[in-house]
């Protein structure tokens, strides 16, 4: 049995043969250059791809202030401008919030300015284990201290093979324990092991295989890194964010840092839901959204394609990481189940059985590493439950955010990639749910996290970094808004560049990143970079549909290009006009020349219809001709309108009538741009006025809000409704 209060060493060897074992360490390292690189740094301006040029950058000025609106840029605004980019000759323009909905978000969220690093409320206790390199003997010790745990005696927990979960925990291990449960943990596959006593709860990442290329001929290739931030739109990353934004405005500002962040200001959501943004990114398709197999359960109708992508860099030669913030057995699902709605197995049967389906499906997803995705089941389950969706406010874990666990994890990695030259490049994807929640202020307990992974990640030379969102928020209070709705489509997307990966993609393909900052384009457009990557003809491509976002898309591109759900709105200013345009809500006055002509089964009605005008003084003339049955009849309408002419002139309202109407159902005025929106008593006033002479009866159907009115009007022995 191990003494508790004093520090013992279990050594481990190091496997040998086609792979290598890496070791973690504790937070986060700070980048060091391989002794073995060349240095990049005696590359000299001129030589340089990443000029201030080439990325307009403004190195006089400053920032504007946040106030309200925050400014949306890494980079200061071009001269004579408040924005970071020109778009004359562009059809697509970024739609620009109007100061009075800044202004309820200032009220909403508080500015970035004004926002404190968020801290775990939990304590933080030192480490109970660490890995130590031995490098003398070849070797790793782990090295654990129990006295933190006095009087309680330590725990040991591990993730069992059959269930996929921990189902018990050894009481006081011992050295040969300890060995035993980590040597059987990573032939497992689990990277991981639990200690606890008492409330005390920590994770020990174990030495991992790291994979070495079998030939000494040394390809050009990058590390890949996609991390996808769950519902948080580009302005509220902006104005929740401020020390990660400050990071990204560092990298480029800072000439001592061989790299650059470029902010594509005009990624267009597909979807208002994740798996719809996400199928594309992972497999090009656009379509297959759910099918409803039961009242209570659903299934993808296909997968969401994460073989697709993982497969292409499997045969280019990569290792490969795939990190969840989730939990396998929770009925949400995840992207590694096809956001498969499941019930959570309630026996441990039921988890054997589900365990081994999705082990049997991953099989086939080319994933080499899945991190520390199973680490989130024992993480929440302290918050007694199955996902983070939504609640708690704070996911921590012996007082760390849980984001920096996967982020700390995939840095380790690339440290260790960047040691042994002959390892094989690698492709890692994160999904981060902290954004997932109703109050869109949760977001902030990444930021801290996020900033210095981005400072980490700007120092490596060998790895390209994605950072994009699916859509933003549905259910918070500011999501209700109309300009809220609007962020909801609004994803955001960033990539840090360095300069020895500009030198691999060549001139032409960064000029096409960089112009891209400012098209429209979809996760679409991400696969198709990504495929293109490793494979050197659809690299010499210069066709955006080969390639992506690798070359230049088209400047006329708008919404109507792109394959959106019909409830998404369009990121592009003007696109999305509102309910109320030029054209009045036409109210009818009286009827008059009124004519009946009876044939063998229907009755002819023609009659002019007085309908107020727009115009002082004026009444607008139709003529219908409406048919009735003579006798009720289930097969028939019981009234048509068969046809309609305007007797007066509607030429005039030719200046004003709305795209998409019938100039002759028109009575408009030019509409001006009125910032002051229609007041719900105005709205009320406009819809309830007489019709026909008859008074209007309001019923209000939602009796919350008091937005939806059913319209009622009497007619002698006939009824209307509206």
């Amino acid at each position: 049995m191990l003494s508790i209060t004093k520090k013992v060493k279990v050594s481990l060897a190091v496997l040998t043969a086609v792979c290598v074992i890496y070791l973690f360490t504790s937070g986060f390292a700070p980048y060091k250059e391989n002794r073995h690189s060349k240095r990049s740094h005696d590359h000299n301006e001129n030589e340089r791809i990443l000029t201030d040029t080439l990325l307009s950058i403004e190195r006089q000025g400053k920032f504007p202030d946040d106030n309200p609106c925050p400014y949306l840029g890494v980079r200061k605004p071009i001269t004579d401008s408040k924005y970071p980019n020109e778009y004359d000759g562009i059809t697509c323009k970024p739609h620009r919030p109007h100061v009075k909905d800044c202004e309820l978000a200032y009220e909403i969220y508080g500015s970035a300015n004004d926002l404190k690093p968020e801290q775990c409320t939990e304590i933080k206790y030192e480490d109970l284990c660490t890995f130590r390199a031995n490098e003398s003997a070849g070797n790793y010790n782990l090295e654990c201290d129990w006295s933190v745990c006095f009087p309680r005696t330590p725990y040991i927990g591990e993730m069992n093979s059959t269930y996929g979960r921990i189902v018990s925990w050894i009481y006081a291990p011992s050295d040969g324990t300890i060995e035993e449960i980590i040597q059987h943990s990573i032939q497992n596959g689990f990277n991981f092991v639990f200690f606890k006593c008492g409330s005390l709860r920590q994770v020990l990442s174990l030495p991992r295989t790291l994979k070495l290329s079998s030939t000494r001929k040394k390809a050009r290739k990058i590390n890949v890194n996609i991390i996808l931030i769950d519902s948080i739109s580009r302005p509220h990353f902006y104005r929740s964010m401020p020390q990660t934004i400050e990071a990204l405005r560092h990298v480029v500002y800072n000439e001592s840092l061989l790299a650059t962040v470029l902010d594509f200001e005009l990624l267009q959501s597909v979807s208002q839901h994740t798996m719809d943004n996400c199928r594309p990114l992972y497999s090009g398709v656009t379509s297959g959204v759910y099918k409803e197999f039961s009242s209570k359960w659903r299934k993808s109708i296909e997968s969401l394609g994460i073989p697709v992508l993982f497969g292409e860099y499997k045969k280019s030669g990569y290792q490969t990481l795939f990190q969840e913030e989730g939990c396998w057995f929770d009925h949400w699902g995840l992207m590694l189940t096809d956001v498969e709605r499941y019930p959570t197995p309630r026996r441990r049967e039921g988890f054997a059985k589900r365990w081994q389906e999705l082990q049997k499906r991953w099989e086939d997803y080319y994933i080499d590493d899945f991190g520390l995705t199973h680490f989130t089941c024992e993480v929440v389950k302290k918050y007694s439950q199955t996902n983070d969706l939504d609640i708690p406010d704070q996911v921590c874990f012996n007082g760390d955010f849980i984001s920096t666990y996967y982020l700390k994890y995939h840095l380790d990695y690339l440290r260790s990639i960047r040691d042994y030259q002959d390892s094989l490049p690698l492709l890692h994807y994160l999904h981060l749910v902290t954004g997932h929640t109703s109050s869109g202020t949760r977001i902030r307990n990444d930021d801290e996290g996020l900033a210095n992974y981005v400072t980490q990640l700007a120092r490596d030379p060998n790895t390209l970094s994605i950072f994009l969102s699916d859509h933003g928020h549905t259910r918070t209070r500011f999501g209700r808004t109309v300009e809220g709705r609007f962020e909801l489509s609004d994803p955001l997307m960033f990539a840090i560049l360095p300069e020895n990966i500009a030198k691999i993609l060549g001139k032409n393909k960064v000029r096409s990143l960089v112009e891209n900052q400012r098209r429209l384009f979809t996760t679409l457009d991400i696969h198709r970079m990504l495929m293109a990557l490793n494979n050197p003809v659809k690299m010499s491509s210069e066709d955006y549909k080969v390639n992506g976002i690798l070359s230049v898309l088209p400047s006329n591109r708008t919404c109507k290009n792109l394959p959106l759900t019909p409830l998404t709105r369009c990121k592009c200013e003007g696109n999305n006009s509102g309910g109320y345009g030029s054209c009045l809500r036409l109210r009818g006055l009286e009827t008059k020349n009124n004519l009946e002509k009876q044939t063998e089964e229907r009755l002819e009605i023609t009659m002019d219809l007085l309908v107020e005008s727009v115009l002082p003084n004026m009444v607008e003339v139709f003529q219908v001709l409406i048919e009735t049955p003579l006798l009720p009849d289930e097969t028939i309408a019981s009234a048509q309108l068969v046809k309609f002419d305007r007797h007066t002139l509607y030429n005039r309202y030719q200046h004003c009538v709305d795209d998409g109407v019938d100039i002759r159902l028109c009575t408009c005025v030019t509409k001006y741009n009125d910032d002051s929106p229609i007041t719900s008593d105005r709205l009320r006033s406009l819809a309830t006025r007489k019709g026909f002479g008859a008074e209007t009866e309001v019923t209000t159907l939602d009796k919350d809000k008091e937005c939806l009115l059913l319209l009622s009007r009497k007619q002698n022995f006939s009824i209307s409704y509206e």
